[in-house]
């Protein structure tokens, strides 16, 4: 007993057509937050390296994870300061990473800044607007 093929065919066409209407159609802006709003979300996104991050998420995570670090380095010494670097190296790098999905990159570009020229290149992307269509590596929930 044959099995009929062109129901199966059409609703894989029209899978088709459904999911490339999906990835071109636009991405709902991500909201501007401030600086609080910034600092919880890196932390409750501690070690999330998929979606999406703005840039006032990124910068204000930058900003508060060099002062602090630097706080401590001030008031307790360097042994404290080591201790919050580690503390915010895989938070940096998951909002790194997701910065850089905002911008249609893979994460893994963050490996380049372990050379001089890459170093310059990153923080150009990552002070770049990100893009407003769907790319890979947008996540259901966005």
């Amino acid at each position: 007993m044959a099995v009929p093929k062109a129901p199966v065919a059409h609703a894989i066409a029209s899978e088709i057509e459904i999911q490339s209407i999906a990835d071109t159609a636009p991405v709902q802006p991500l909201m501007a937050v401030g600086f609080s709003d910034a600092i919880k979300i890196c932390f409750t996104k501690y070690a999330t390296f998929g979606g999406r991050a703005t840039r006032p998420e990124f910068w204000w995570f930058c900003l508060f994870s060099a002062l602090v670090s630097n706080l401590v380095g001030a008031l307790i010494g360097d042994s404290a300061a080591l201790v919050c670097n580690l503390v915010f190296l895989l938070p940096s790098i998951a909002v790194g990473t997701r910065r850089l999905h905002d911008t249609g990159r893979s994460g893994w570009w963050q490996l380049i800044a372990l050379t001089i020229i890459g170093l310059f290149l990153l923080i150009y992307w990552f002070a770049s607007k990100g893009t407003t269509e769907r790319n890979k590596y947008d996540l259901e929930s966005v």
